[in-house]
């Protein structure tokens, strides 16, 4: 068992930075921000700007100088400030340019050439060179963060933003009252700072920090914001809202220590965390060693967005050297290398295995090498096997899982046992929740360490993430009740789901549940982006709306397996809310000719294929193409398998991942798919199943967890 420590923040005022909480005037509430006849005030010349603190001890940013209790900062010979006066946009942005006071903490700006004078909104953005309007400020990534060598400052400067707004609602600001600005007070928005005094090491050569926040109830919180965010949306300019469960500095150039001081800048956004959490301080070595220290929250506090804050850790756990992170060479194992397309990623790893249950011919080892037996057993994952490199790497967690299964076998009871995912069961539920981050780094190591190709190391970090955020990671969980839950991804721009899912699945208490189990989450749900088919509830009123967010999200490749439903026999409108783009009148009975599986129905009569009331957990409103399937009931033997539908989503995924030219739509790739298709030598499971359902009842597998992002500039984006 780990020593567990008490935590205290150092809760500091930051140089450059804002000194108070989010203000809720009007400066945060922007609902137009017209100048003020901007053709007729207009004016021209060189205008100067003093820019800076009163107070000689706090400065503006970039030559960062530590003091304890503050990061001392001066303006620099090419700072550039952007004065907007309509933020929304860029057509009234002014660049001010230092003219002088470079390296000091009060400059003056020179504003030249023409400008408008007035506007009921006027903004200054730094740096100038990368923020000039409010889309900018709300985009400003505080991602990829690298200190070179210990104690560092100077890569600070470049995850700094500040943002000054001043606004009236009555009469417009004339720009001479702007020439005279202290970065302070409730108008200004800006970066924070995490400072980390680290002792008490073995001797090593840090890589990475990793700062992650566990909260009362053992769960990995998603509290760190990777964006600016403000108390408004504005339309396409609305706050990038990603939250993650950790944080990343890499660290470069650092000499062999055992003591580590480190800063990373933060979103401008406050981290609230409870008395009862703990933040957890990981540091990796250049050789992969890891090693982690928890800090116990004893009261509620804030991570003050715009301020310095100060964590120390002495006392640290090492992790072990059979994990696949501390020792790729042994602890990442090729399953196999594709050998058709440019092929896609499966990396399995488990939960809750201590030490003594991982290493070779292993209980971990046997788990890992079952799953990948069980996955391709089923159609169409059978034939579509060399498409996929696959791997397992070891994930050695500090203690044994303790979850205890539920009387029901339905789920478990959460234990307080300290595993690598941090796994967690639902009081009276199937569900299960982990760090999806954390399953994400063991994949990027697996395929870092074996991705090349004959089993050989990765080196481009570029293409480790990319192929990394559109796997499938598969994590086993070492409790033997039955229990799954997919958290699933897929984007904005593209039909085919294309970004990453991780699927736990508990290893059940038999053969066939813990395979069912995992088929289905891993497989149909991780994989395939396919929603549920069977029903547990009853819509009572049901909103049109809802239609349109599914149809919305089946065009982004998630959930084409079932369909929008509305039955002849249905009550009249008194059970619908017409609040979508689907109005009373133009409602259509779903029927074969208008479903959207209508071109599998008369290929596929011995699957039954139709339209059959009820999916989507619900059994109204959305219909399915079989009575059974893989979908509805994976513990029956008429369910074990794949529908048409299904495995048509698979496939077409599959081929749009691998580079494969099928075309790009469900009639387009209709022809490749049933020549493909017609090839199966087995659909349905051959195998005997033995019912358990006289034993216990067996409760649906939770619901998947859909999340919904984008690609910008080589990084995913939740």
């Amino acid at each position: 068992m780990k020593a567990v420590h008490k935590f205290s923040l150092l809760f500091a005022v930051m140089a450059s930075a804002m000194f108070f909480s989010c203000s809720k005037s009007v400066s945060d509430h922007i609902v137009a921000d017209p100048v003020a006849d901007p053709e007729a005030a207009v004016s021209s010349g060189d205008l100067y700007f003093r820019i800076g603190l009163n107070d000689s001890e706090v400065a503006t940013r970039l030559t960062y100088n530590d003091s304890r209790s503050m990061i001392k900062t001066k303006w620099e010979e090419d700072d550039v400030i952007y004065l907007n006066g309509q933020p929304s946009t860029s057509d009234y942005s002014y660049p001010l340019v230092l003219d002088s006071g470079a390296g000091t903490n009060v400059g003056t700006f020179r504003l030249s050439g023409t400008y408008s004078i007035n506007s009921y909104v006027w903004a200054l953005y730094f740096p100038g060179d990368r923020i000039r309007e409010e889309s900018d400020f709300l985009k400003f990534s505080y991602k990829g963060q690298v200190q070179n060598g210990n104690s560092d400052l100077s890569h600070l400067k470049e995850y700094h933003s500040v943002r000054y707004l001043r606004s009236e609602d009555v009469a417009p600001v004339n720009i001479n009252e702007m020439t005279a600005v202290d970065f302070s007070g409730g108008n200004v928005q800006q970066s924070g700072c995490m400072k980390f005094n680290l002792s008490g090491l073995d001797p090593m050569v840090p890589a990475a920090i990793y700062l992650e926040y566990i909260n009362p109830d053992g769960q990995i919180e998603d509290c760190f914001y990777t964006y600016n965010i403000l108390n408004y949306y504005y339309g396409a300019f609305a706050p990038v809202q990603e939250q993650n469960s950790s944080v990343c500095l890499k660290l470069e150039g650092f000499e062999r220590t055992t003591e580590i001081t480190a800063y990373m800048m933060m979103s401008n956004a406050d981290v609230k965390v409870k008395e009862g959490g703990k933040f957890r301080v990981t540091v990796v070595e250049d050789d992969g060693g890891r090693c982690y220290c928890d800090k116990l929250i004893n009261a509620d506090a804030t991570l003050s967005g715009g301020e310095l804050n100060t964590i120390t850790c002495t006392s640290w756990t090492k992790v072990s050297d059979k994990d696949g992170m501390v020792d790729p060479a042994n602890g990442v194992t090729v399953l196999q290398e594709k050998t058709l397309g440019n092929g896609t990623d499966i990396i399995i790893m488990g939960d809750g295995y201590s030490e003594g249950s991982v290493g070779k011919g292993s209980v971990y080892e046997m788990v890992m090498k079952q799953a990948y037996a069980d996955f391709f057993s089923v159609e169409p994952f059978a034939s579509l096997k060399d498409y996929f490199n696959v791997y397992y790497i070891n994930a050695v967690s500090p203690e044994e899982h303790d979850a205890q299964p539920h009387f029901s076998g339905n789920g478990a009871v959460q234990g307080d046992a300290v595993t690598v995912f941090n796994t967690q069961f639902a009081e009276n539920s199937t569900h299960i929740s982990g760090n999806d981050e954390a399953a994400v780094l063991y994949a990027m190591q697996a395929i870092r360490s074996k991705g090349g190709p004959g089993g050989a190391s990765c080196t481009d970090e570029a293409e480790i993430y990319n192929r990394a955020h559109k796997a499938l990671i598969i994590v086993m969980v070492n409790v033997p009740c039955h229990a799954g839950t997919c958290y699933l991804r897929s984007t904005y721009t593209e039909d085919y789901g294309n970004s990453y899912s991780v699927a736990y699945s508990a290893v059940n208490s038999s053969d066939d549940m813990r395979k069912w189990t995992m088929i289905h989450e891993a497989g149909g749900h991780g994989f395939g982006k396919l929603l549920d088919e069977y029903v547990v509830y009853q819509f009572v009123t049901f909103d049109t709306g809802l239609w349109d967010n599914f149809i919305q999200t089946r065009n982004l490749g998630v959930g084409r397996n079932i369909d929008k439903y509305w039955g002849s026999t249905y009550p009249g409108p008194s059970n619908m809310v017409w609040g979508g783009t689907i109005k009373e009148n133009a409602v259509e009975v779903t029927t074969a000719s208008n479903v959207y599986w209508e071109s599998l129905i008369d290929i596929y009569p011995s699957e039954e294929t139709g339209v059959y009331e009820g999916a989507n957990t619900y059994s109204n409103f959305y219909c399915r193409s079989t009575p059974n399937s893989i979908m509805n009931d994976q513990f029956s033997d008429k369910g074990q398998f794949f529908n048409a539908i299904s495995r048509w989503a698979i496939w077409y995924r599959l081929m749009r991942l691998t580079g494969m030219n099928v075309g790009n739509t469900f009639e387009s790739s209709l022809a490749g798919f049933l020549s493909f298709d017609s090839g199966l030598t087995a659909v349905r499971s051959s195998g005997d199943f033995v019912s358990t359902r006289s034993l216990v009842e067996i409760e649906p597998s939770a619901p998947p967890v859909v999340i919904l992002g984008s690609w910008e500039n080589g990084t995913f984006i939740e």
